[in-house]
């Protein structure tokens, strides 16, 4: 039996999503970095049991068009109108107006859409997991600095730190936990 569950990890801005698939959980988190070293919108996919194929499409929302790339080796990917660069951990392939990358079965991929073209030869899948500790921290900070004054006073700011769900850490590998789009993705 196949399930999916969508989490927004310690009720952040980082989305867990976990397909459960039989014995063993697959994920995807997404994220925009708040890590000091870079910015862009992250996705880092678990190690499955087969074949992941993941589209990626950059779309004009202002003229509702594809916006045109040109590949940059095989994992990089510019999208000039709007000074983008896409950077996955697998080779890109060329699917009409959109782009394909295709994870091996047991592999961990990922990528990244940055601004930042500086930053694409230093991503890799240690500096994601680095990202979304900055990530998580950085929305603690925001938590640990906004309190409100007023009616009922107590009430809100405990209110608050619940809901953010920060009085707690987790501390496990954020793709391995099943309570957890860039693109869409089909496993195959």
């Amino acid at each position: 039996m196949t399930s999916l569950n969508r989490v927004y990890m310690q009720r952040v801005g980082i989305l867990r999503t976990a397909f459960s698939m039989g014995a063993e959980p697959f994920t995807a988190v997404d994220w925009m970095s708040q890590d000091p070293n870079f910015s862009g919108l992250c996705r880092l996919f678990s190690r499955c049991l087969g074949r992941l194929v993941n589209t990626v499409r950059v779309v004009n929302n202002l003229e509702l068009g594809i916006c045109p790339f040109r590949l940059i080796g095989q994992t990089t990917a510019h999208f000039p109108d709007f000074s983008l660069w896409l950077r996955t951990s697998h080779p890109l392939q060329r699917a009409g107006q959109s782009l394909k990358f295709f994870v091996s079965k047991a592999a961990v991929g990922w990528a990244v859409l940055t601004t930042d073209q500086d930053i694409l030869p230093f991503i890799s899948e240690s500096t994601l997991t680095t990202s979304i500790t900055q990530t998580l921290n950085a929305w603690r900070r925001v938590q640990q600095e906004t309190s409100y004054e007023g009616p009922f006073q107590d009430e809100v700011n405990r209110s608050t730190n619940r809901e953010f769900g920060l009085a707690e850490t987790e501390s496990r590998d954020p793709r391995s936990n099943p309570e957890s789009t860039l693109s869409s993705s089909r496993l195959g």
